[in-house]
């Protein structure tokens, strides 16, 4: 099975330690091919980056800093990230069909690739859930409630 993994997080090796690289990490050992995308923030100073492994690649595409950031800048990128991936999926893994998209919280961030791997492949989704976005956001008084950013990640959350 070909499964394609969407985060957030930056993932450099199966081999490190985590909830989500241990699960991938098992995939691998049974034999499936994993496909990991990741970002690779704007402090990194490096562009979108290929790495080839035994069934395994990690896709980390140039984005603005999510992680310990700015609020402005962790907006405009958390906007950013989705057409980011997209474009990455659809120039490095063109010639991939994935059987499983596995993704990470908050899923609303990569909604456009699932649609597009899922229609393009007839792939599976599985949501990770560990987080609950953009209420999380209101909770922590980041958004306001019913506020128009708040409306737009709610529409984004419908989708899926």
């Amino acid at each position: 099975m070909k499964i394609l993994f969407l985060t957030l997080f930056k993932i450099n090796s199966l081999d490190e330690r985590g909830i989500y690289s241990d699960l991938l990490k098992k995939f691998h050992n049974e034999g499936h091919e994993i496909c990991i995308v990741c970002p690779n923030e704007r402090r990194e100073k490096s562009g979108t980056e290929l790495y080839k492994n035994c069934n395994s690649q990690i896709l980390k595409v140039k984005t603005l800093n999510i992680q310990k950031t700015s609020l402005i800048e962790k907006g405009l990128a958390t906007l950013m990230i989705e057409h980011q991936f997209l474009n990455a999926v659809k120039k490095y893994f063109s010639e991939l069909k994935f059987d499983l998209v596995l993704y990470s919280t908050p899923p609303i961030t990569f909604s456009k690739v699932i649609e597009y791997v899922k229609k393009r492949d007839s792939a599976f989704s599985y949501l990770l859930l560990k987080d609950i976005f953009p209420q999380n956001a209101v909770d922590m008084k980041l958004l306001k409630k019913n506020g128009i950013i708040h409306k737009y990640f709610l529409h984004k959350e419908k989708i899926h």
